[in-house]
C-alpha cells in the first residue's frame, strides 16, 4: 500500500463575502505534497498562497473542497491537524511585551506541552536559531530578522512532522536568506515535510524539490523542479555565455549570422549569445571567435531558470 501524502488538496475553494460582491480567492485548487518533500508554492501577490496556507493550518475554513494533512481532514479534525503542523505566518504573531522565551513557552502550552521539558525545549530552539542571547529580551526590541527566527522557533516548538512556511525569508538580507535556506535543507534531512511559500525564486530553486504555481486562485502547474525546467526550457531561448575578450563589431556581425541566433549581448567579462529554442550554437560560436583570434576562457550553455519558468506562465508581465 502506498504511503499516504503528507498533504492532499482537492477541489479547494474559498470565497470571501463582500458588501457588493464576493471574491473567489481559491477556485478548485488541487495538489499533493509527498512526505519528506520540500514543496515550493509560487504565485503573484493575491494569487491565493496565504489563503491556502491558512486553510492547511486550520486558521481559515474552506468554502468547498477537501484538504487533509497527515491524513487528517482540516474541517473534521482540526486539532489533529494542528498537532501535525508547525505554521510560520508571513506577519508576526509574537506578543511584543513578552520575551522570546515567554512567547515560546506560551506557544508550547497551546500544543499541550508542559513542565520543565518545555522550557528546556524552548531554550534549545532559541540557541539553535541564533536567539540565545535575546531569549530574555522583550520581542518589541527584536529586529525583523530576529522576529522571523522567533516565528520559526514557534513552528518547531512541538517538533511537528510538517512545516507550513509563509515567506520565511521575506524582507531579509542575503545572510538571513542563506540562514533560512540552510535551515530548510537541514530540517528536510531530518525527515520533515516542508510547504514553503516564497517570492524569492532563486531560494526556491535551490531548496525545493517540487513547485506549484498558483495564479488568481487556480493552479497553473505542479511539477518536479527538473521537469519544470525542461518544460520551460523546451520553449525558452537558448543562451550561451562566453568568457572572452570583447569581440569587435565585425566579429559580432559574424555571430549574428549564425543560423537561429537572435542577439549578442556584451557582459562585463565576455558576451552572451541568444538563439531560438532548440538551436545548438555553442560549437559554432566558439569556432567564430577562435577563427577571429578572440581569446576564450570559458564557453557555458545555460539552462532555463525557475524565474524564467515562473514568468513564462504570466506572459513575461509583472508578478
Amino acid at each position: 500500500m502506498p504511503t499516504p501524502m503528507a498533504i492532499h488538496v482537492q477541489g479547494l475553494r474559498k470565497r470571501y463575502a463582500g458588501f457588493r460582491s464576493g471574491v473567489d480567492a481559491l477556485q478548485g485548487v488541487d495538489f499533493d505534497v509527498a512526505r519528506g518533500e520540500v514543496f515550493g508554492f509560487l504565485g503573484p501577490n493575491g494569487a491565493g498562497k496565504t489563503t491556502t496556507l491558512r486553510i492547511l493550518a486550520t486558521t481559515l475554513s474552506p468554502t468547498a473542497g477537501t484538504a487533509t494533512v497527515s491524513g487528517h481532514d482540516v474541517r473534521k479534525e482540526p486539532m489533529a491537524v494542528r498537532g501535525s503542523v508547525g505554521y510560520m505566518p508571513e506577519k508576526s504573531g509574537a506578543y511584543p511585551l513578552l520575551t522570546g522565551i515567554q512567547n515560546l513557552v506560551y506557544w508550547g502550552h497551546l500544543q499541550d506541552m508542559d513542565g520543565s521539558g518545555l522550557k528546556d525545549r524552548a531554550r534549545a530552539l532559541l540557541k539553535e536559531l541564533g536567539l540565545e542571547e535575546a531569549a530574555d529580551r522583550k520581542v518589541k526590541t527584536y529586529s525583523h530578522g530576529m522576529s522571523r527566527r522567533l516565528l520559526m522557533a514557534q513552528a518547531l516548538v512541538h517538533d511537528p512532522p510538517i512545516l507550513l512556511l509563509d515567506e520565511p525569508a521575506g524582507g531579509l538580507d542575503p545572510q538571513g536568506i542563506r540562514f533560512f535556506r540552510d535551515l530548510v535543507k537541514r530540517l528536510q534531512g531530518e525527515g520533515k515535510t516542508i510547504f514553503l511559500s516564497s517570492h524569492i525564486l532563486s531560494e526556491v530553486e535551490q531548496t525545493c524539490t517540487t513547485v506549484g504555481i498558483i495564479h488568481k486562485g487556480k493552479m497553473l502547474a505542479v511539477d518536479r523542479m527538473t521537469a519544470l525546467r525542461q518544460r520551460i526550457g523546451a520553449s525558452a531561448l537558448v543562451r550561451v555565455e562566453v568568457e572572452c575578450d570583447i569581440p569587435s563589431q565585425p566579429v559580432v556581425q559574424q555571430l549574428m549570422a549564425i543560423p537561429k541566433v537572435r542577439m549578442v549581448y556584451q557582459l562585463p567579462d565576455g558576451i552572451r549569445v541568444e538563439a531560438e529554442s532548440g538551436a545548438d550554437i555553442a560549437d559554432e560560436v566558439a569556432r567564430v571567435l577562435v577563427t577571429n583570434h578572440v581569446r576564450l576562457r570559458a564557453v557555458r550553455p545555460t539552462e532555463a531558470t525557475l524565474e524564467e519558468a515562473f514568468m513564462s506562465f504570466f506572459g513575461g508581465g509583472p508578478i
